[in-house]
C-alpha cells in the first residue's frame, strides 16, 4: 500500500503491529488494552509545537535571531509532518540552527511546552494519548 501522508503510513504500520500482536494464540483480553503507538519522525519533531522553546538555553542573540527563522520557516507545518527528507529531519533543522546534541534538553523543553500545546499541534499523539486516559478512566470505573 502506497501512502501519501505520514500520518497514513504510521496507522498503516500500527494497525498491522496491533493484528500481528492480537492474532498471536493465547493472547486473552489484549485488544482494548494493547494501544500500538508509532512516533511520527524523530522524537525531536515534537519540539516543533514551538520551538522558540530554544531561547531558554540558547541566549546569545545569533542563536536567538536563528531560532526565530526556524519557528517563521516552520510555523505552518504540523509537527507530525515535519520531516519530508534527509535536510528537513527534526534533528537536520536544529543542527543547522544552533549547536544542538541530539538527546540533550529535548525532555526538558518539552516540559516547558507543555502536554495541552502538543496535543493540540500533534493530534496522533494526542489521540494515543486520550487512548491511555481512556483507560485509565475504564479501570477506575470497574474498581468503584
Amino acid at each position: 500500500m502506497k501512502c501519501q501522508e505520514h500520518s497514513e503510513r504510521v496507522l498503516v504500520l500500527e494497525n498491522a503491529l496491533r493484528y500481528d500482536i492480537l492474532s498471536e494464540p493465547g493472547i486473552v483480553n489484549a485488544k482494548e488494552r494493547f494501544i500500538p503507538y508509532i512516533q511520527l519522525h524523530e522524537f525531536e519533531a515534537l519540539l516543533f509545537t514551538d520551538i522558540r522553546v530554544l531561547k531558554y538555553d540558547y541566549l546569545e542573540r545569533e542563536d536567538a535571531v536563528k531560532i526565530d527563522y526556524l519557528y517563521e520557516e516552520t510555523k505552518m507545518i504540523p509537527p507530525e509532518e515535519i520531516n519530508h527528507g534527509e535536510e528537513t529531519a527534526p534533528s537536520k533543522r536544529l543542527l543547522k540552527t544552533v549547536n544542538y546534541k541530539k538527546g540533550e534538553m529535548a525532555t526538558e523543553w518539552l516540559e516547558v511546552i507543555g502536554m495541552t500545546k502538543i496535543r493540540e499541534k500533534c493530534p496522533h499523539f494526542s489521540q494515543w494519548i486520550e487512548r491511555l486516559y481512556s483507560l485509565t478512566n475504564e479501570s477506575q470505573g470497574n474498581h468503584c
